[in-house]
């Protein structure tokens, strides 16, 4: 289960990843459009269908702080007319203010504050949210990746501490299991790929 706080701690590269991992599991392609980047913004990705191939959003990250504006709000809706699509995905690490939320109502932008985000890709199957939290595995690097391991592991349902992924390759056996590394409590759940 990813957690809505490890996007607080993580840079825009990485959360540029997790998106398009996320949009690849939803079955779209990504195609960076080169354009609309500035302070905490991606550049702008046309998504596709990937069975038909035909153009379908925009898409943008944005990573707090600053902000999501309405200033830039209005510039992502700029660009989605200009390219005439009819939809996009404007999506933060962040919240959304009510302001910015208001000025989006009816302009076919889906906007994604961090829990919102979250909360999709916890809805997601196993296998494809194991591919999201596998991708945050392998870009982040020092105290931080410990950290973000750390957070996306589940919590032990015995005593609430955060579980070890432990994976065994013996000769006899071959297996990923969640351990609670409580030596009192030495609870085990089965890894679900």
């Amino acid at each position: 289960m990813l957690k809505k706080d490890i996007l607080s701690r993580i840079d825009l590269p990485i959360f540029i990843e997790i998106t398009r991992v996320f949009f690849d599991q939803m079955g779209f392609m990504i195609k960076p459009t080169g354009t609309g980047s500035g302070p905490g913004l991606s550049e702008v990705e046309i998504l596709f269908h990937k069975l038909n191939k035909t153009p379908f959003a925009l898409c943008q990250c944005h990573v707090a702080p600053p902000p999501v504006t309405v200033d830039v709000l209005d510039r992502y809706r700029s660009m989605i007319e200009s390219v005439k699509l009819s939809s996009g995905y404007l999506i933060t690490t962040g919240e959304l203010s009510e302001e910015v939320r208001a000025r989006g109502v009816g302009k076919n932008i889906t906007m994604l504050d961090g829990k919102e985000f979250v909360d999709l890709v916890n809805k997601m199957p196993q296998a494809k949210l194991s591919l999201i939290i596998d991708t945050i595995r392998a870009t982040v690097t020092g105290s931080f990746r410990r950290l973000a391991i750390k957070e996306m592991n589940p919590d032990c349902p015995k005593c609430g501490a955060p579980m070890g992924l432990q994976v065994t390759e013996g000769k006899h056996r071959k297996g990923k299991f969640w351990e609670c590394p409580d030596s009192s409590c030495n609870y085990i759940k089965a890894w679900v790929d």
